[in-house]
Order: C-alpha cells, then structure tokens, then sequence
C-alpha cells in the first residue's frame, strides 16, 4: 500500500508502473480500477484549476477592458497563487493572450506542450467522445474545449 501511495503522489508524467501485485483474482481486477480513478482524479483536478484560472482571466477583462498579458498579472488580486498543472513536472497551466480571446490549457496526459492543440481522437465520430480526454490521450487540454 505504501508504494501505491507514493506513485500516486508523483507527477502524472514520471509515475512509475503498477508494482507487482497480490495474484489473488480480486486484487487482479481492482488494481486497473484504482489506476484509472488516480487519472480521472488528476483529469477533475486540471478541470478544477482550469475553470478557476479562467473566471479570474473573465474578471480581470471586465475591470481592465483586456486580458492579461501572462497569468502572474492574477495573483495575488484574482488568485492567491496560480493552481498548479496536475499533469506537468512542474508549473501552473499555459496561457495564450489572443486580444479579444484567450487560450489556457494544460499539457495533458502526454506530457507534452502542442501550444494548446486540442485533444481530438478522430476515431471516434461523436465529438463528445472524439474531445473527451482519456489516459491514452494525444494533445493539451484546453479550457473550454476537452472535458471529462
């Protein structure tokens, strides 16, 4: 248990593997169950610090008339501190001023920056499927765009 309790405490991107396990069947079918309650915990947090990183951007242009250039211009007046991004090594979400809009999103489940590309699995046909974000993901997770 303890070794579970400390993967789960590392980044998403460095985590290690499952260690090995109890061979009992029970334990066999519970231990992917926990793994993929570890990624949608991570998944509810990003979303969490997204939608409140984007309600202070929405706040900060109604009393300055625009966005900010970087997000370090919301604390500490919008945010006490800037939420960290659960799927990074280190650092808060990534922020794009685009004038009359903006883009915020976190690198995702791959661990990669794509500047704020979208997931989007075009094997799936239903764009509620196609920008759902998943484990094996590809892309960023963008405000406003991927979800749950």
């Amino acid at each position: 248990m303890e070794i579970n309790i400390a993967r789960a405490r590392q980044p998403y991107i460095s985590r290690s593997p499952l260690p090995p396990g109890p061979s009992d069947i029970l334990s066999q079918q519970i231990r992917p169950e926990y793994d993929q309650m570890w990624f949608r915990a991570l998944n509810t947090e990003t979303q969490n610090g997204l939608l409140l990183v984007a309600l202070a951007l929405h706040a900060y242009r109604l009393e300055h008339g625009n966005y900010p250039p970087s997000l370090v211009e919301l604390v500490p007046s919008h945010l006490q501190n800037l939420p960290d991004d659960p799927f990074a090594l280190h650092g808060s979400f990534d922020y794009r001023n685009e004038g009359e809009k903006f883009v915020l999103y976190s690198i995702g489940p791959d661990g990669k920056d794509d500047s704020g590309k979208p997931i989007d699995n075009p094997k799936y046909t239903d764009s509620h499927y196609r920008l759902q974000v998943q484990s094996e993901s590809q892309g960023d997770i963008v405000a406003g765009v991927n979800f749950r």
